[in-house]
């Protein structure tokens, strides 16, 4: 049982991307896919008729027609001059010009892009360990980082083999601890 108060992501938690645009509109993000695979994601024309996309998807061609018309609308697709011709606007660029449109991701403490131990850390415990900012500090006092991580990722592979008391990633974490404590060198800050 967690010793700290449970916080969990408030909304949005992942980055943004189209996905995330078009969530309630399926088939619009199923042609924007299929535009952005196509066009070698905006490099050339997209200038497949939208009967052709109508037939591919299995829907009616106003259904294709309703779709083109919303990725106009939001800016991820831009008309040509010349008839049925598109030109697909990947994301990161469409993002750059509304950057007030894209969901932001709430940092926590926790989470991989704060702490790049944190990160490493959160990543081979399989995302089972949430680090605080004591526990990292605490570890730090008396190893580097890499050898945080070599110790950490031995710890696991031990624990997964099984055969020994304490095999969550939190008990992992602190017999690391313990065993850099117990080397007995404390890594002064200059």
């Amino acid at each position: 049982m967690p010793t700290w108060p449970r916080a969990f992501p408030k909304q949005k938690p992942f980055g943004c991307c189209a996905a995330w645009h078009l969530s309630k509109t399926a088939l619009s993000l199923a042609i924007y896919d299929l535009m952005g695979k196509i066009t070698g994601n905006g490099e050339r024309e997209f200038f497949a008729h939208q009967s052709t996309v109508a037939t591919y998807f299995g829907v009616t061609e106003n259904s294709i027609c309703r779709c083109y018309k919303h990725l106009r609308n939001i800016g991820l697709i831009k008309a040509l001059p010349t008839k049925s011709h598109y030109q697909y606007v990947p994301h990161d660029e469409w993002a750059k010009a509304h950057p007030d449109a894209c969901a932001e991701r709430p940092l926590i403490h926790w989470q991989e892009d704060t702490d790049p131990l944190v990160g490493l850390v959160w990543g081979i415990s399989a995302g089972k360990l949430r680090l605080l900012p004591n526990y990292v500090a605490k570890a730090r006092q008396y190893g580097t980082d890499q050898e945080i991580v070599a110790m950490f990722t031995a710890e696991i592979e031990k624990a997964k083999l099984g055969g020994m008391f304490g095999r969550s990633p939190k008990a992992c974490w602190w017999r690391v601890v313990r065993e850099l404590q117990r080397q007995g060198r404390e890594i002064v800050e200059l």
